[in-house]
């Protein structure tokens, strides 16, 4: 049996231009980005997130939202209804309400076990309703902050030290830590 020797196969990789298109449509485009747009939106991703799950530059997802009027009404799409829907169980955590829930629970006459709908009282979260309405009435739930800014003039001379004594560099010292102590508090 003779052998054949097979002579490497060298593949050439052109360069992925679709980030530098100047103007053109990028060749990374194809009809599943629609789905991927909308499902993305959908979880709340941001464009930064959506362009590195799709494998594409971050300018390519805007480039796409701006010129393809299908692309950004399936971002749209899937923003909108994420965007409610937080906003929806945002405000359910804010109000006390009551709510079904099913369990399961043993019949006592019977003994056998069954699932019960019962109602069930939820307060609503102090923390929710204070954020809602900071939102919502900013200028009277908004929390504000204020901030005192003290100036303080710092003047520094450059000293020449080189020609006192020992005694009068300690002298010095003492000096300088009486100054910060009386300028600066004792800590």
């Amino acid at each position: 049996m003779q052998r054949i020797k097979k002579k490497p196969v060298m593949l050439r990789i052109k360069k992925d231009k679709s980030i530098h298109t100047k103007g053109r449509a990028p060749r990374v485009w194809n009809e599943h980005r629609l789905k991927q747009a909308y499902e993305l939106a959908l979880l709340g991703v941001s464009d930064e997130r959506m362009a590195i799950v799709m494998g594409v530059n971050v300018n390519t997802i805007s480039y796409w939202k701006r010129t393809n009027p299908r692309f950004l009404s399936a971002y749209m799409a899937g923003k909108d209804p994420a965007n409610a829907e937080v906003a929806r169980n945002f405000y359910l955590n804010c109000i006390d309400r009551y709510a079904r829930e099913q369990v399961v629970a043993v019949n006592t006459r019977t003994g056998k076990v069954v699932k019960v709908w019962v109602k069930k009282f939820l307060r609503g979260d102090k923390w929710a309703q204070k954020q809602w309405l900071a939102t919502k009435l900013r200028d009277i739930w908004a929390e504000s902050t204020k901030m005192e800014i003290v100036q303080t003039n710092i003047n520094i001379n450059k000293l020449d030290f080189s020609g006192l004594s020992t005694e009068e560099l300690l002298l010095v010292k003492k000096l300088q830590i009486k100054q910060l102590t009386e300028h600066a508090g004792s800590n």
